[in-house]
């Protein structure tokens, strides 16, 4: 159950504030995260020979990262509404830097390991840039920020380097908007500022542009789906349901992989392109909100704590998954395993590897985690 308490304030952040316990968990969202770490899996599964999957890519890759964004901005609000203070900024700061930058400082080193050292061996080539002064960029988490002037971001590990720009704007914007129409103009001005720093700096990867919007999204959501009237919240629900067509409509008019693949001409088609592409990935999202906020309950016991076990290893499972699956896939080459055999390997045994690992992985890091927050001054619940 989560633990909540009620302020109502005149100000678009403050208007309902909730505390959460560590412990506590939003299950709906619990079944978002564990749904777009699956098409994020179902997306990247081809790259080791697995053709049927092919299907899958690369458009529910997008649809993962772009729902795992939505959730983010979604829990920001829910979780973190109003910042009174520096030491408010800073505390917030510090969370999120103990909450991301372990594992992925790990995963770093064994992109590193595998794919610097190993995979070139193999004659595996991932196209990946392991120079001294793209790993320090990498390792302070600002490769979207310094793309593609100054950094070439990792495969996958771009979301790191994307989602610590969001957490570090979040404050800002929350600060400076008293209600929605602030909040929206506001929210304009990072958009507008990469924007500047892109075309004459040539710096602010392409990754900013196609979801940053998406993460504002998630807030707004948060803010209109926070009703206590549990009708009222039912019906607003069932209201966004009319996004349906939208994503049928653009599904057929967007090519997503065309949007996806970069480097592209920034250009005005290209931000065309993007708004499309926007359209479908938050219309996406707030059907997969809503259903899961609606139907969520429905489901079986055992379902249920599949799905939260699933949703606690995502984070880990991200970051971890494409090593691992490099590993497996290496070691049957070496060993001359038939491409079939192969197939059943990668899904029978490397894929619950990857959430059996992941799962202890991030159960540890868990562990300690909460551990360095209550020895902390100033504990906030998270």
């Amino acid at each position: 159950m989560l633990a909540r308490h009620h302020c109502h304030a005149n100000s678009f952040y403050g208007s309902i504030c909730i505390g959460i316990t560590v412990e506590s968990r939003i299950e709906a969202l619990d079944f978002l995260r564990a749904l777009a770490i699956v098409f994020v899996l179902l997306d990247h599964l081809p790259d080791y020979k697995i053709p049927f999957l092919a299907i899958f890519s690369p458009y529910f890759g997008r649809l993962g990262v772009g729902l795992f964004i939505f959730v983010s901005g979604y829990l920001m609000f829910y979780t973190n509404r109003s910042f009174h203070s520096a030491r408010d900024f800073l505390v917030f700061y510090k969370k999120r830097a103990i909450r991301i930058f372990p594992l992925y400082l790990i995963a770093l080193l064994v992109f590193f390991i595998v794919y610097g050292v190993f995979a070139p061996r193999l004659g595996f080539n991932p196209g990946m840039d392991f120079s001294l002064d793209n790993m320090i960029i990498h390792a302070f988490g600002l490769q979207i920020l310094l793309s593609p002037a100054f950094a070439a971001p990792l495969l996958t590990l771009y979301f790191i380097g994307l989602i610590v720009i969001f957490y570090l704007l979040y404050p800002f914007l929350m600060v400076f908007s008293k209600n929605v129409k602030e909040f929206l103009l506001i929210s304009l001005i990072p958009f507008f500022l990469f924007l500047f720093l892109r075309f004459f700096f040539n710096i602010g990867d392409d990754y900013f542009f196609k979801y940053y919007f998406v993460f504002i999204a998630g807030i707004l959501f948060c803010y209109l789906s926070s009703s206590d009237n549990k009708k009222e919240k039912t019906e607003q629900h069932l209201r966004f349901l009319i996004a349906i067509p939208i994503i049928l409509v653009f599904s057929l008019i967007v090519e997503i992989r065309g949007m996806a693949i970069a480097p592209v001409a920034f250009d005005a088609a290209t931000f065309v392109s993007y708004a499309l592409f926007d359209i479908v990935i938050i219309s996406f999202c707030m059907i997969q909100v809503t259903l899961a906020t609606l139907f969520f309950d429905d489901f079986s016991p055992k379902t249920k704590k599949i799905i939260i076990l699933i949703a606690f290893a995502s984070f880990a499972v991200y970051l971890f998954h494409r090593p691992i699956f490099t590993v497996f896939y290496g070691g049957m080459l070496l060993l001359r395993i038939p491409a079939l055999l192969q197939n059943v390997i990668m899904i029978f045994i490397a894929l619950p590897c990857v959430f059996i690992l992941c799962y202890f992985i991030q159960y540890y890091e868990d562990k300690i985690r909460k551990s360095a927050l209550q020895s902390s001054p100033g504990k906030n619940k998270v």
